[in-house]
């Protein structure tokens, strides 16, 4: 073996053992789940009916007074999805809660919203409703060609259309200044617990899986490297 095809192969040998050690190929970027669905018929009817009669019915515990409102801008709420907040490739970063939400509005002030879910997929019922005009209001923002994310351990509301997201209230603000990559945002919502996993993989060493592998390789490249000198002898 000359020097030339020495030199060759051990440049081989340790650019295989950077890719092992590294993890490979960079990881592909999460793509939406989808165009937005259409809201099911059964949640349509409970918005239009007992959601907002109920509401009215309990206005006095929430301190608001619905009567002559109308439920408007209804949205179906996703969550970003296990997967997504661990930071790892996915085809979907975004989940349905299985629940709806709208705004309680009167000509043109915002009242509260009205929840309606279809708990383990069953018929839809009213879940909730509040005198939160600040979230009515955020209702208001989502065009029918995004979708509504909710970040419930931060109180963020973000708007998804295709590959950018907005922030839509102040909580998401504090994660993203404005519309942004949907890869973007999974790095700024998924950066605590990654920054762990980082650290404690810092402190472990390589993953045990890839050391058999590095030592193999290295192996190799020895016996490549004796043989060529036997062969120079």
């Amino acid at each position: 073996m000359t020097s030339t095809r020495l030199r060759a192969a051990t440049v081989l040998v340790c650019a295989l053992v950077a890719v092992v050690v590294s993890g490979g190929p960079a990881r592909a970027t999460p793509t939406p789940s989808g165009p937005r669905p259409s809201i099911p018929a059964d949640v349509r009817a409970v918005f239009a009916g007992d959601a907002l009669h109920h509401a009215q019915a309990g206005a006095a515990e929430v301190d608001a007074d619905f009567s002559g409102a109308k439920v408007a801008d209804v949205h179906e709420v996703f969550t970003f999805s296990r997967a997504f907040l661990a930071g790892t490739p996915t085809e979907q970063p975004v989940l349905s809660t299985q629940r709806w939400m709208g705004a309680i509005e009167r000509g043109v002030e915002v009242l509260g919203t009205v929840d309606v879910g279809k708990p383990r997929g069953g018929p839809a019922e009213l879940s909730g409703f509040s005198s939160d005009t600040v979230l009515g209001s955020v209702l208001l923002q989502v065009s029918a060609a995004e979708i509504l994310i909710q970040d419930a351990p931060r109180g963020a509301f973000y708007a998804l259309d295709g590959r950018i997201v907005r922030p839509l209230n102040r909580r998401a603000r504090d994660t993203i200044a404005g519309p942004t990559s949907l890869s973007a945002v999974q790095r700024a919502v998924a950066a605590p617990s990654t920054a762990r996993r980082d650290h404690a993989m810092d402190d472990a060493g390589p993953p045990a899986s890839t050391v058999p592998v590095v030592v193999a390789l290295l192996l190799a490249g020895a016996g490549g490297l004796a043989l060529a000198r036997r062969r120079r002898a």
